[in-house]
């Protein structure tokens, strides 16, 4: 399913779908989501490029304008992919999801990494967006073999946003 309007494309994945691949040098303009009541993971793949579709969304208004939005199920493999100025996040993934050999490139305020969810494991990753790379809010989070090339806004590592809770 795809919702095209004035604000954003987004290709929700039917939940028996389990494989999104990206054939070398395709691109999608707008959003990958995963669908409500998703108990499977889903593996997002290839060897293409996500790219952003519009202006840039700050703070809780900008959540359904995340490039890659995998956060019904659990599980998810996000890897080999290329997300190019995305909205908001570059990646938000659920509970013991993996995001391997990821590139991401923004140049806007306010353009995020990855967020993840508690068990989940980031690696071998570039990040070059202009706000915070990785977020570590939950816990047992694993990042390792990342390259960061900061801009002038955010951090590489943001442990917290508006309240704090005690994660591991």
């Amino acid at each position: 399913p795809h919702i095209q309007t004035d604000a954003y494309d987004r290709f929700t994945v039917p939940n028996d779908v389990d494989v999104v691949y990206f054939e070398p040098g395709a691109v999608l303009k707008g959003t990958i989501h995963t669908m409500q009541g998703r108990k499977k993971p889903l593996i997002v793949t290839g060897h293409g490029v996500i790219l952003g579709n519009g202006k840039i969304v700050s703070g809780a208004k900008g959540i359904p304008y995340n490039a890659v939005e995998l956060i019904h199920g659990s599980g998810h493999i996000v890897e080999d992919v290329m997300v190019v100025c995305p909205r908001h996040f570059s990646i938000r993934t659920s509970d013991s999801s993996v995001v391997r050999n990821v590139k991401m490139f923004g140049y806007n305020y306010n353009v995020d990494g990855i967020v993840a969810g508690a068990n989940s494991v980031i690696e071998n990753c570039y990040s070059k967006v202009n706000d915070d790379h990785i977020k570590l809010y939950n816990n047992n989070m694993v990042v390792r073999n990342c390259c960061f090339y900061e801009q002038t806004n955010g951090g590489v590592f943001q442990l917290a946003w508006n309240s704090v809770k005690p994660v591991s």
